[in-house]
């Protein structure tokens, strides 16, 4: 007879550890739920889940991702949804750029089919479709959105409209009164606006007279004086500017405000250095400021140079303002700064009309936070230690003798 192989009890242990382990019909039963135990199921578990049993919490959350077409849609489903949907809290966003009349049908026409929801940002400029009876129709939309929301008692919490505020006897200012005073806008925290122009009534009704540049302006005033009176909350304002003392006392009313995204108006007409310090000494928790300016250049004259000064302002771009020269910044909290180069278009200039400071001599006695520079990050030791990169920045921002080169000076 062959020996006896002895298996040392590791070796045994590791036998076991490769063999598939037996399991007995207690442990299956043991390892088993005891609805799927002996074959029975346990009836009234595992049913599929009723959206209608969820408390209205939860279904209200469901609903506020929908955008404004989808809600409309789902409101027809039945009573209870069309019940549901009538709740303020789901009417947060009056976005009025996206009533083109060739994209609205059905129910869709009897209110607003915009695409934007509370944490998100509508687009500045869009390109607008124009058809023959555009303006009709669309002076009808905005009058059954906004009769439709003020039935509602909508919690407005984001306004955005393209609308020339001084047209046709102020309608589209009184619209935006209607809303504001009849809805629930205390909560409104964005206002995204254009009140210059209605594109589609820019052929037919286009004015241009100085009189009544200076009277949309006066229309421009009244709306910030509604939205403070309803809306004194606004954090985050896009919108034209004029740069008069009264809109600027107007807007530092809405002391919460901590991003401003300022466009021209007027084109060509000087900005006061007095209204740029206004602005920034009357609003206290600024941190984002975007500006669109043009300064022109006179004859006989030095070029104005700005200074900017905030105690709290983190982020600064001057990108869309061409002949906005800076002279000096007090900035301690800058962490951003944007710039761009404009093409020269004008004349050939004397430095004696024209001597702009170096950007980067600038800030470095003024932003000794600055982390960022026209999207390059910036080392510790930018300050005194300028590399190739940072040095091809500056060359395409910077109007100084040094870094602009070719015929802008004579």
């Amino acid at each position: 007879m062959p020996p006896v192989q002895q298996v040392s009890p590791g070796s045994q242990s590791d036998m076991e550890n490769k063999l598939p382990l037996k399991r007995t019909k207690d442990d299956l039963d043991h390892m088993t739920p005891p609805e799927l135990q002996n074959g029975k199921r346990f009836k009234g578990k595992h049913k599929s889940l009723n959206f209608n049993s969820l408390p209205l919490e939860c279904q209200l959350h469901v609903f506020s991702y929908l955008t404004v077409r989808e809600k409309c849609q789902a409101s027809c489903t039945c009573k209870k949804w069309r019940d549901i949907l009538c709740s303020p809290n789901l009417w947060t966003v009056a976005d009025f750029t996206h009533l083109m009349c060739c994209e609205l049908d059905g129910l869709a026409e009897k209110v607003s089919f915009g695409r934007i929801r509370e944490n998100e940002t509508p687009l500045p400029v869009r390109n607008h479709t124009c058809c023959p009876t555009s303006s009709e129709s669309f002076t009808s939309k905005v009058s059954q959105f906004v009769n439709f929301l003020c039935d509602r008692n909508a919690q407005l919490k984001i306004l955005s409209f393209e609308f020339d505020l001084f047209e046709e006897k102020e309608m589209w200012l009184y619209q935006m009164n209607k809303l504001l005073k009849a809805t629930n806008s205390v909560g409104l925290t964005k206002v995204f606006g254009r009140w210059s122009f209605t594109p589609h009534f820019m052929i037919k009704y286009y004015r241009s007279s100085l009189d009544d540049k200076h009277t949309r302006v006066g229309s421009f005033q009244k709306l910030l004086k509604t939205l403070h009176e309803t809306s004194p909350y606004v954090q985050h304002f896009r919108i034209q500017f004029d740069w008069s003392m009264t809109s600027v006392e107007l807007l530092c009313k809405f002391q919460q405000i901590h991003t401003l995204e300022l466009s021209k108006y007027w084109v060509f007409v000087r900005t006061l250095q007095s209204a740029v310090d206004a602005l920034l000494d009357g609003l206290p928790n600024l941190k984002r400021l975007h500006l669109e300016m043009i300064s022109p250049f006179q004859l006989g004259s030095s070029h104005q140079l700005y200074t900017l000064r905030s105690a709290t302002l983190e982020e600064l771009d001057i990108r869309r303002s061409p002949g906005f020269f800076l002279l000096s910044v007090n900035l301690p909290k800058l962490r951003c700064f944007s710039s761009q180069r404009e093409t020269w278009a004008g004349p050939v200039l004397s430095r004696d009309y024209l001597n702009i400071p170096c950007l980067h001599t600038i800030l470095m006695d003024g932003a000794h936070n600055l982390a960022n520079f026209n999207g390059f990050p910036l080392g510790s030791d930018w300050r005194t230690r300028i590399c190739a990169v940072f040095e091809q920045k500056l060359k395409s921002s910077c109007y100084c003798p040094k870094h602009k080169k070719g015929n802008l000076f004579l």
